[in-house]
C-alpha cells in the first residue's frame, strides 16, 4: 500500500473515534491526559502495552485488547482526534495497519527508578493488598504489585522472579513474574499444606520505587 494511502487510511480510522455530535470538549480534563506533541519517548513492551515518556512524565498505555496490536519493529504513532491523548475512546496507537484505541493510561515513575535487576535483590517483604516489598543490595527497595488473582502469597517460603524481557530485569513488563518456590516445609513432608496453584506464575502488574507511607505499613512476611 502507498505510503500517502496508509496515511489516509489512518487519519480516516481516527476520525472515526470521535462521537458524531458536536459538542465535544476541545480539551479534556482528565488527569491522565497530556499533549500529544510533548512525547518524547515510546517503548512498545507487548502488541497492547507501551510506556511513554511525556511533558516531563511517564505513562502506561493499555490499548484495546481486540485490535490487531503493534507488531515488533512497527512504526507507531500515539494521536487523538480530540488534541490531549486521553483514555477516552478518541485516542489511538496507530500504525500502518492497525489503529488501536488508547483503553487505559496509568501514570508511572521513571524507568531508571522502577526497574530492578533479578541478581540485586538480597530479601523481600510480603506486604497487604498483593505486594511485595523487594530489598536490593545497595539499600534500594521496589514495591512490587501482583494480579489479584495470584495464590496467598504469605503461604509461600522462596520466590523466583522471572524478567518478561528476559534481561534480567524487572520492570513491570508484560510476562515479568514471580513465582512461588518450595521451601524446606514443603520439602520435608508437609506438601498437603500447599497445592500446585500455589506454584504457578503470578504475574507482576507493577514496579514502584517504595515510599515512606509503603515502608511505614508492617509486613505480612519478612525473609531475608
Amino acid at each position: 500500500m502507498p505510503a500517502l494511502l496508509r496515511a489516509a487510511v489512518a487519519v480516516v480510522g481516527l476520525m472515526a473515534l470521535a462521537p458524531a455530535h458536536a459538542d465535544v470538549p476541545a480539551q479534556a480534563t482528565s488527569s491522565t491526559c497530556f499533549p500529544a506533541a510533548s512525547i518524547t519517548a515510546l517503548t512498545v513492551l507487548d502488541p497492547h502495552a507501551m510506556d511513554v515518556a511525556a511533558d516531563g512524565r511517564f505513562y502506561r498505555l493499555d490499548l484495546d485488547p481486540t485490535c490487531a496490536g503493534v507488531k515488533p519493529g512497527e512504526a507507531v504513532q500515539i494521536a487523538s482526534s480530540a488534541g490531549p491523548i486521553c483514555a477516552d475512546g478518541r485516542s489511538a496507537a496507530v500504525t500502518a495497519a492497525a489503529i488501536c484505541p488508547v483503553q487505559a493510561i496509568r501514570p508511572t515513575s521513571s524507568p531508571a527508578d522502577r526497574c530492578f535487576r533479578i541478581r540485586d535483590v538480597r530479601g523481600f517483604a510480603v506486604m497487604r493488598e498483593e505486594k511485595v516489598a523487594i530489598t536490593l543490595r545497595g539499600g534500594g527497595k521496589r514495591l512490587v504489585q501482583v494480579d489479584t488473582a495470584c495464590p496467598q502469597l504469605d503461604r509461600l517460603e522462596e520466590f523466583d522472579l522471572v524478567s518478561g524481557a528476559r534481561d534480567g530485569r524487572i520492570c513491570g513488563h508484560p510476562q515479568d513474574a514471580i513465582i512461588g518456590r518450595p521451601g524446606e516445609a514443603y520439602l520435608s513432608g508437609m506438601a498437603k499444606q500447599f497445592t500446585v496453584n500455589d506454584f504457578r506464575p503470578c504475574r507482576i502488574m507493577s514496579v514502584e520505587p517504595m515510599t515512606t507511607d509503603d515502608e511505614a505499613a508492617p509486613p505480612t512476611d519478612a525473609r531475608d
